[in-house]
């Protein structure tokens, strides 16, 4: 970012950065504590040799913008919104 240490000075055009890689003990802390239990935010399995039902994607979905398949043959889980604002 551009403004200076402690925001002395700030000015129109300035802009701040934070890096922060969000684990997935954090979204589910962060899941619990606000009692969202959307299924976007948990991990799925997509492997054909999962014959667990409960590990499987639930059926409203399977076909969303925001899934994604890691390399490991389960879905990552989608950070909350309000968690990344929290941010600044």
């Amino acid at each position: 970012g551009t403004i200076p240490p402690l925001g002395k000075g700030v000015a129109v055009g300035q802009y701040a950065e934070v890096d922060r890689i969000f684990t997935s003990e954090d979204v589910d802390l962060f899941g619990s504590v606000i009692g969202d239990k959307n299924p976007l935010h948990q991990e799925w399995s997509v492997s054909d040799h999962d014959n667990n039902d409960e590990n499987r994607i639930p059926p409203e979905i399977q076909n969303h913008p925001l899934l994604r398949v890691n390399s490991g043959d389960t879905t990552d889980k989608l950070v909350h919104g309000m968690l990344v604002a929290s941010l600044f």
